[in-house]
């Protein structure tokens, strides 16, 4: 609650500075001070009409007009805007604002008042108050339909900056409330269950409400979900080659080359120094060996001996018993795994490759999703030893083109 009270003052300052007011503080009852910037002539009159009171800069001459001076906002509720006070402005209410702004939309007093289910003398009534708190008319006769005067045109522009305001001050209440309850769907391939869940748990415990729904599969299975549109993002380190498809990375994902403990590797060793070594590869169409072909054919590159298995679980203990040799994500290694295999330093290794978060790029993200989102990248940024990655953003990419 209280860090919504901060964005409900920050709107508060937002609302002040457009009606010319500069905001320095915080009032002792928890609202805020205003300084007007330039002492009004008619303060004395505006005193007595009611409305908030402004602490000019000359503070002695309104001390002496009934101390013409502070201005203290103690609430801001969901459904209530503060009443403002400006040189010729009294009380002014959403309402009336409403009613303008629909009237200088509509070019209409007529259409206005059928739109907002009014009768037509309700919204003359609310018009002529307005301007007469303005003073100055707001609109003059065209023809069968009303034009803005300048005073109008100048309300019209205000009201949609206070309307903007409070449409932010709106969807925050609305983040708020959905990451109180809600559901994250998120897709991740099988290498990514080694970093993936721990960021999903430290998330959950920050927001215990949000149900969150993870599925774990081979890229191919992840893709499937993705073009089913069946979950709020997905982690993958080869993304399709989709241009409606945002890929964005976040995280290094290095392949290395592994061995058993007790393997002895030439000194400067290439590629094509071990080819002759039965390799344990994943299966084809996983983000892994994608990676992994790229590189043979890059390097021109065979390994003749070749075994395909179809979890990185299995590989490692196979790796560990003597079976062969083996091409994995760093990231995928425990350190119980380096107590019985070993990372071999291996020229053209590691290779680099980065996972990313996928979505569609006009998929509405809920604020669940966009909260985890952030929460990744800030995890990302701790994995890497780096700062949290918010504020700044990470650079966005288009998934790689087609070949």
């Amino acid at each position: 609650m209280l860090a919504l009270g901060e964005r409900v003052a920050g709107l508060a300052v937002e609302f002040l500075q457009l009606l010319n007011v500069q905001c320095d503080g915080r009032a002792p009852g928890g609202g805020l001070l205003g300084r007007r910037r330039a002492a009004p002539e008619n303060a004395d009159r505006l005193y007595k009409h009611g409305g908030f009171l402004l602490d000019d800069e000359n503070g002695a001459q309104c001390a002496r007009r009934d101390s013409f001076g502070k201005i203290g906002i103690s609430t801001l509720t969901y459904k209530t805007l503060i009443m403002f006070q400006r040189r010729r402005i009294g009380h002014l209410t959403l309402r009336q604002l409403e009613i303008f702004e629909a009237v200088a939309r509509m070019e209409s007093v007529s259409r206005a008042a059928e739109a907002l289910h009014l009768t037509q003398p309700a919204v003359s009534l609310q018009m002529k108050s307005l301007a007469e708190a303005v003073g100055q008319a707001l609109t003059e006769p065209a023809g069968r339909r009303i034009r803005l005067t300048q005073a109008g045109r100048d309300l019209a522009e205000t009201c949609r900056e206070l309307a903007a305001v409070w449409s932010r001050y709106e969807a925050r209440l609305d983040d708020v409330a959905a990451l109180r309850h809600g559901r994250l769907r998120i897709a991740v391939v099988t290498t990514a269950k080694y970093f993936l869940p721990k960021a999903l748990g430290l998330f959950v415990q920050a927001h215990p409400g949000i149900e969150v729904e993870l599925e774990v599969q081979n890229r191919e299975g992840v893709l499937a979900r993705l073009k089913e549109r069946l979950d709020d993002m997905c982690v993958m380190s080869a993304p399709p080659p989709d241009p409606e498809i945002d890929a964005e990375p976040f995280l290094d994902n290095p392949l290395v080359v592994l061995a058993p403990r007790a393997y002895r590797v030439p000194m400067h060793a290439t590629l094509k120094d071990l080819a002759r070594e039965r390799f344990l590869l994943r299966e084809p169409g996983s983000g892994t060996r994608m990676a992994i072909d790229e590189h043979l054919a890059r390097e021109r590159v065979t390994l003749p001996n070749r075994m395909t298995v179809g979890s990185n679980e299995a590989i490692k203990y196979a790796v560990a018993g003597g079976l062969g040799l083996a091409i994995l994500s760093r990231r995928s290694l425990s350190e119980d795994d380096l107590a019985e295999i070993k990372v071999l330093d291996v020229r053209g290794f590691p290779i680099e490759r980065e996972w990313f978060v996928v979505r569609w790029r006009d998929q509405h993200l809920s604020a669940a999703a966009k909260a985890f989102h952030r929460h990744l990248l800030d995890f990302a940024a701790g994995l890497r030893g780096a700062p949290a990655a918010h504020p700044a953003p990470v650079t966005r990419r288009r998934a790689p083109a087609a070949r």
